[in-house]
């Protein structure tokens, strides 16, 4: 059953859930605080209780943020695994690389959702064939499973608190069997390669889509997205071929952790949910973008693995902390299984 639509900020172009329409949209464990975005309605009414599935999407992080701010599980599957229409923007979908995905409450009813909404659509040229079922979920055996911890992907910063919540998540996968192993990635370059490219590649996509309206209804649109459309404008396709180019550096360098790891994990967020409109500008005294410093999301759309948030603890002032698993393409079960172990070690 249907309940209802659900609140996102403009055209889902950030991190944030405001907009002019309807308001902002709070956090359920602090209303004076963001519930992150762009699927922020959706992570907002599954924490508080008046929903247990929400479908979001996720061009960057826009479930697993939400999902790490409010307290919920949020899981973005393999690129193409659900079938995603977006009509004239078919075809383009790849660059931003969109994928469709749940917010719930267990993660069993993550597997349910997969379950249901996975399969090839005429609608979706990039859309996969069924070849496992996820649910239900079976009783975890995590013996022996290798997992790679990078806590920061070598090029964030991330608040020390968020840091030992999830390092602390990290010992009860120890309990289970796990081995797990701090790593570098590789991408000490990543502000160039990963955000830089996702940005450009965002704007361009927004310019192509969106641009008519700073034609005809300019005094609509935020200025924010306005300034987002004219940033995109200014590039070439010879500048889009090189972005594509720094997106492969990246698949390939997420590529090499399978060949000694079977999972990646890392905080989803460097940051608790922080007061509405007081996007972080620091962290630990050093400066940081505000808009895109403090996720670390946006890596694995430019990759297209799966990925998940699972609410792995809280901040010294009750706030919920995400821990994002990352698992090779098509190996969404293993994401699940080891949420699933988590969820009967962590009470919340």
């Amino acid at each position: 059953m249907i309940l209802g639509k659900t609140n996102t900020p403009e055209f889902g172009y950030t991190a944030v859930t405001d907009n002019p329409l309807f308001g902002r949209t709070n956090n359920p464990h602090d209303p004076g605080r963001t519930a992150g975005g762009s699927s922020g309605g959706s992570a907002a009414v599954v924490a508080a209780g008046l929903a247990p599935i929400a479908e979001g999407s996720d061009g960057g992080g826009s479930i697993r943020i939400p999902a790490g701010f409010c307290g919920v599980y949020g899981m973005k599957p393999t690129f193409g695994r659900i079938p995603y229409d977006t009509g004239p923007t078919r075809f383009s979908v790849v660059d931003p690389f969109l994928h469709h995905g749940s917010l719930t409450r267990y993660v069993e009813d993550a597997a349910l959702f997969l379950d249901v909404f996975q399969g090839l659509h005429p609608a979706d040229p990039f859309s996969l064939p069924v070849t496992e079922r996820f649910f239900p979920l079976e009783e975890p055996d995590l013996k022996g499973w290798r997992i790679a911890y990078s806590p920061d992907l070598d090029y964030f910063r991330v608040e020390r608190e968020v840091r030992t919540v999830v390092e602390g998540a990290l010992r009860r996968l120890e309990e289970w069997g796990c081995r797990v192993e701090e790593v570098s990635l590789g991408l000490e370059d990543g502000a160039e390669i990963v955000t830089n490219t996702f940005v450009n590649l965002w704007a361009v996509w927004f310019a192509a889509h969106y641009g008519h309206f700073l034609e005809k209804e300019r005094d609509r649109i935020s200025r924010g997205m306005a300034a987002t459309i004219e940033h995109g404008r200014r590039f070439s396709a010879v500048e889009m071929e090189r972005w594509r180019q720094n997106r492969s550096a990246a698949y390939e360098k997420v590529e090499k952790v399978w060949q000694s790891f079977d999972l990646l994990v890392t905080p989803t967020l460097a940051v608790p949910a922080f007061p509405h409109g007081r996007n972080p500008r620091e962290i630990d005294g050093k400066p940081i973008h505000p808009h895109n410093g403090w996720m670390l999301t946006s890596l694995f759309n430019l990759t297209g693995h799966p990925a998940a948030s699972f609410p792995c603890g809280r901040s010294s002032e009750g706030l919920p902390i995400g821990m994002q698993i990352v698992a090779p393409r098509f190996a969404e079960k293993r994401i699940l299984t080891v949420s699933r172990a988590l969820e009967q070690s962590i009470r919340l």
